[in-house]
Parts: structure tokens; sequence; C-alpha cells
């Protein structure tokens, strides 16, 4: 199912929610829309669903208009942040109720709701009532095969992990992303963890202050962004204001007061820019070109991986490094470090300044 949403805008009072956003969701595609509390991505998921009613702009499914129709006329699924179960049904009661309340036919209602239970891995709950379910995991699993079982081919997920345990969440995620690919539906998952959105979406939607701020690909928008504040809001970065001071055929040089870096930029010279690069970008060696000396100011160990910050000429540059390779320095070391040209990207300096550009309100 194709999901299409043109020009929608809705505001309450003079808060802008939603301006004038544009979205095609392919058949079959995972869609997770991040961004920070406030930034519009529930309000929108709700106008796709029929439960708040938009200003202006369509909600277009299957090149079918359902900008006016209510949420059970839309044949969506929902899930959501809370745990929504009838608490007087049974599991099977729960996911079995929407098929019969669709007048599915009495044979293949059984069928359907059987592999629901199958696809789910929650036939050891089948009768048992919510209250008696101790892990809010199996719950929402449930109410996740019960949006399934409505026969909807367009799921739509509101914070679905938000309120469960780290270890739950992380196994969670990807059962729900295996189970809404093997049965071929097209998914969008609103979430505020952009570890989550990167690991279960085949594309990510970046909002801010209700509007789009970048579509792509998982490794499009965290190690090409091309928004600024995309760069800031999935994961940590490195941001020095610079200014361009040479250019060459394929590649320019920005410098601020301390350090200068290569990359592949090709903005004008003299032009004021932000250089950009992740911390795992930093390497722990010279190679002849943005090449740095610094002191290790701080080191952090975060399971997997080490993280160090290092003080380079007064500029501080984060770095994280697998555990494997950590080669185990300590706070006062002094060290070499490398940055590839093509990890870095350079940004034209924001016009309203850096700290208005990575406001989270």
């Amino acid at each position: 199912m194709k999901l299409k949403v043109d020009g929608v805008t809705k505001t309450f009072g003079k808060i802008v929610a939603v301006n004038d956003v544009n979205l095609d969701v392919n058949d079959g595609e995972y869609v997770a829309i991040v961004g920070p509390s406030g930034c519009g991505k529930s309000t929108l998921l709700k106008i796709v669903m029929g439960i708040t009613h938009q200003d202006r702009g369509k909600i277009i499914v299957d090149d079918r208009d359902v900008s006016d129709l209510p949420p059970e006329n839309r044949n969506l699924g929902f899930v959501f942040q809370n745990i929504l179960l009838f608490p007087n049904m049974t599991a099977y009661q729960n996911i079995a109720y929407s098929p019969i309340v669709k007048d599915f036919n009495p044979l293949l209602r059984k069928q359907f709701v059987e592999e629901m239970f199958v696809f789910g891995k929650i036939d050891a709950w089948r009768d048992y009532l919510p209250a008696q379910i101790s892990s809010r995991g199996i719950q929402q699993k449930i109410s996740l095969v019960r949006a399934l079982a409505t026969g909807a081919k367009l799921l739509l997920l509101d914070e679905p992990l938000s309120s469960l345990d780290a270890r739950v969440r992380i196994s969670l995620r990807l059962e729900v992303r295996k189970i809404v690919k093997q049965l071929g539906i097209t998914a969008i998952h609103v979430t505020h963890d952009q570890e989550e959105a990167m690991a279960i979406a085949d594309r990510i939607v970046v909002m801010k202050k209700g509007s789009v701020v970048e579509v792509g690909t998982p490794e499009e928008v965290y190690m090409r962004p091309k928004n600024i504040f995309t760069a800031f809001f999935l994961g940590k970065g490195n941001f020095i204001p610079a200014k361009i001071i040479s250019r060459k055929y394929k590649s320019s040089i920005a410098a601020s007061e301390k350090m200068a870096f290569e990359s592949e930029s090709h903005l004008n010279l003299g032009e004021n820019v932000v250089v950009f690069f992740r911390p795992e970008n930093v390497i722990f060696e010279r190679r002849g070109y943005n090449d740095y000396t610094g002191k290790i100011v701080e080191k952090r160990f975060i399971g997997r991986h080490v993280d160090y910050i290092i003080e380079s000429n007064g500029v501080k540059v984060n770095s994280r490094l697998l555990r494997i390779d950590d080669p185990s320095m300590e706070v006062n070391d002094v060290i070499d470090f490398h940055i590839e040209k093509e990890d870095i990207i350079v940004y034209k300096f924001p016009e309203e300044g850096l700290d208005a550009a990575f406001k989270l309100e």
C-alpha cells in the first residue's frame, strides 16, 4: 500500500504543528519519522490515521483520497505508545475482535487469526488476560498482532516501544520489522529514538518545527546528511566553525583559528562554514594530510566502544573507537590523529547561528 502526504498543514491556535509536509511512502516500505519533542511527528501520524484533521492538504492511500474519511474507513492498523488491550478479553479474543467486527468469513477468520499467532510467536499467551501477562513487551506484541489482524496493509506505529525496558525494546524492534516485512505491508513508525529508527527503517524522515528537514536511508542521513540539523540530531558529531581559505579542482580547505581541514567541499572561497565529521571518523594515526596532534582530556568506556575527547590547539574533538581497536590511551596522553577528507562534510554557516540551528524546541 502506497501513501502520499500532499501539502499537509495543521495549526493549533498560533502553533504550527505540521507545516506544508509532503511525503511519499512506497508499497512495502518501512519508514521511521524522527525529530525532537514537539516537532509534529505524532500530529502528522494522527492526521494520516484520521484522528486529527488537517487544515490544508491531502492524504492519499493507494491513489484514493482519504483526507475526509474517519479512521475506521481508511483500512489502517494502529499501534500506540500506551498498550491498549481490552482488559476483559484474552489475547486470542483481543486479536480476533477486529476480524469478527469486520465480518470476516468464520472459517477464514479462524485461519487468519491462527496465522497471526504464528507470525507473532505469542501462542503461549493466547488464553491469558492482559493483567495476567507480566511482560510489557509481550503485551505490546499482542497489540501489534491485533493491529495486523485488521487486515490493514498500512501500519502506523506511534512510539510503540518507548515505554519498554531497553533490552526488551531492542529485541522487539527487530521482531516488529521482521513481521512487517514477512507480511509485505507498509509501515510508518514514529520514534524519538534515533538508534531505533536506524535499526528498523528503510528510510528515515527527520522533522523539526513541523517541517520535514530531510528524507533518506539510514546510511544517507547518518553518514552524509544534507542538512546540518540532521547531522546534529542523529548521533554525536564534531561541528567546527571555519572559513574556506583555499580551493582546488576536487577539494577545498576550511580553516578555523587553530585547525585546517581538507575536504571534498565545493563551497565558495571566503565563505563562512561549519566543518562536520563523526567521532568514529577520527583515526589514531598520521596519513600525510588532515593530520593533527592533541592531548586526551577525557575518556569514557561505553561497553562496545571507547569515547575520547582530544584537545588540539584549543579545539575539542570527539572520537569513538571500537573497544577492540582501542590503543588504551589515558587522560593527558598526547596522540596523533587523522580525518579522511571524504569523511568531512562542510555546511554553510547557518544564518541564524549554530545555537539556533541546533535548538530542539
